[in-house]
């Protein structure tokens, strides 16, 4: 299978981009090829290849701007801030990678599939700081890449199966690990940065690191 998905993002037509997103998906059903022994009912292999994305417009679409009122003594100044868009942001991106296998035996009465992937988060969007002298709070960026890699194991048994009733089990394990491989240096100038993600607990970002180890 082959497919492919095309999003507008922006506001203004003059103001809109265009992404395309492909994505292809192949699979092979051995037990059709091959005669294989009887208790095998399913020898599937499959493939795949993804992409999908957050769309972006142009930066001019993208400018926020908020305002506050603030009193001087008896004179009402007004504050004008915002945040700027980096004239050359990109789309972020994400492309995985998969391969699996599905299989069953014994009329069907015990099912397995296992899926090992690989996702690679691009162009990931946040904000950098900018000197408050020019009025905006930061600029909105492409500051880094997540790689994901990880697996899924699923195993299936119908222990009873009659005309009236069926009792289906099913067992499933997952397994991911999230890194860092690529951040901006107007991100972390001094190569690594914390997320606060709650009380006396920091996420540490740096190039290397796994996502969601705690400090």
């Amino acid at each position: 299978d082959v497919s492919g998905r095309k999003d507008w993002s922006g506001i203004l037509n003059e103001d809109k981009n265009s992404h395309f997103y492909p994505s292809v998906a192949l699979s092979w059903l051995a037990s059709s090829t091959f005669k294989l022994p009887e208790f095998i009912n399913l020898f599937k292999l499959r493939a795949g290849l993804a992409q999908v994305g957050h769309g972006i417009g142009t930066p001019r679409s993208n400018y926020t701007f908020g305002f506050s009122s603030i009193n001087y003594g008896d004179t009402k100044i007004v504050n004008i801030g915002g945040k700027l868009v980096d004239p050359d942001i990109k789309v972020e991106v994400t492309t995985s990678y998969e391969l699996g296998t599905d299989l069953a035996f014994f009329d069907r009465r015990v099912t397995a599939e296992f899926t090992v992937y690989k996702k690679i988060h691009d162009n990931q969007i946040g904000t950098i700081p900018t000197s408050p002298g020019i009025g905006y709070g930061g600029m909105e960026t492409n500051v880094g890449t997540v790689e994901a890699n990880g697996y899924e194991f699923s195993l299936g048994f119908n222990p009873v199966r009659t005309k009236d009733w069926n009792w289906d089990l099913g067992f499933n394990f997952s397994k991911v690990e999230s890194e860092i491989t690529k951040l901006s240096p107007e991100y972390v100038p001094n190569g690594y940065t914390f997320y606060g993600n709650g009380p006396n607990v920091d996420i540490r970002l740096a190039v290397g690191e796994k996502i969601g180890t705690l400090w």
